[in-house]
């Protein structure tokens, strides 16, 4: 089995990064707002998944649920509601934190999903960076740590969390509670 890798990283990578940071906050306003409150608060991070970034399923008003996916692969955050419905964002657009938020917001409340939205999270008027290649890299690097966690987490026995990547600080972790 091939061992994970996080992969090269360009030394002007910090713009991206602060751009991913911002729109994964408000990726995470969604489910913050809506979604089934854990008291761990594990219901505002986002899942490392094949397909991206994922949140938890966000229940809508009138049956079904929501989820949002943040691609670094295919530079989108798609908002997927179980009845087929499907917004797709691209991560490229150049839009601020706040822009990309209120777009998102915009998706959710064409779903029911309305207020709540703690805007200071994810409020920013930041012009946006973003360059593909590296942002691929960076998604592919969560990729790989993760399955790293993944493997260590599997060691320690099931008194552990889920693998998560925190919208707030945009890091990845898992809680060990042994």
């Amino acid at each position: 089995m091939p061992t994970a890798f996080i992969p090269h990283l360009p030394d002007d990578f910090e713009a991206t990064r602060a751009t991913l940071h911002a729109y994964a906050q408000g990726v995470g306003a969604i489910p913050r707002a809506h979604g089934i409150a854990h008291p761990k608060w594990w219901h505002i991070s986002l899942k490392p998944r094949p397909e991206g970034l994922v949140t938890d399923p966000i229940p809508l008003p009138g049956g079904g649920s929501l989820g949002l996916t943040m691609d670094l692969a295919l530079h989108q955050v798609v908002v997927r509601a179980s009845g087929g419905a499907t917004h797709a964002f691209d991560l490229r657009s150049g839009a601020t934190g706040t822009e990309f938020a209120d777009q998102l917001i915009a998706a959710a409340e064409e779903h029911g999903l309305e207020g709540g939205y703690q805007r200071d999270k994810f409020e920013s008027d930041d012009p946006a960076v973003y360059d593909p290649a590296a942002a691929e890299a960076f998604g592919v690097g969560f990729g790989n740590a993760a399955m790293v966690l993944a493997r260590h987490r599997a060691a320690l026995g099931t008194r552990v969390g889920p693998i998560q990547v925190w919208p707030h600080g945009f890091d990845l972790a898992f809680e060990w509670f042994g």
